[in-house]
């Protein structure tokens, strides 16, 4: 009756990291998705906690036209196309090529937790300063969730759901 669709897809492969194997999977659902149902990308938000947070920041990163609004929660930074080693691609932000332009239509409502073990918000001065210079559309949350499940086993995003109607509204 709302008209919305939530798809996760299974992230196959290693790490994931939505690169390879794991986004294939992404855009193997995509396309299932779009044969059952109209896909409208000025419809389409993408979202996710921790590793769905991380696709959350470099598929609109690599894919802009096809999003309309982004919510990565505790997944880092955008990491495509990153010169560091393997496995340690979403740890330094100064590794990974700046591509903050790429989402300039791309509103995204962004939240980390400072006291993330496994995202580092050493990280988020540097993400905030290129998104202030790309003059992307954004809201930052940072949060004080004790460790990297806390907020998501809490069910603790209101405030950033909240938010993103805010940043889907293109009027």
């Amino acid at each position: 009756n709302r008209g919305l669709i939530c798809v996760s897809p299974d992230g196959f492969g290693g790490d994931g990291l939505y690169a390879g194997i794991a986004e294939h999977d992404f855009w193997r659902v995509w396309s299932d998705v779009a044969r059952h149902f109209a896909v409208r990308s000025d419809r389409t938000v993408i979202t996710g906690y921790s590793m769905g947070g991380l696709a959350s920041f470099v598929l609109p990163s690599t894919y802009p036209s096809v999003f309309a609004a982004a919510m990565p929660l505790d997944g880092g930074f955008d990491d495509g196309c990153s010169a560091a080693p393997e496995g340690a691609a979403n740890l330094v932000i100064a590794d990974a090529p700046d591509r903050s332009a790429n989402v300039h239509w791309v509103p995204m409502v962004i939240s980390d937790s400072y006291t993330d073990e496994l995202s580092p918000s050493v990280n988020n001065p540097e993400l905030v300063r290129r998104l202030v210079a790309a003059r992307d559309r954004f809201t930052f949350f940072s949060t004080s969730a004790p460790e990297h499940v806390t907020t998501d086993l809490l069910d603790g995003f209101a405030s950033q759901v909240a938010a993103l109607p805010k940043a889907t509204d293109r009027k």
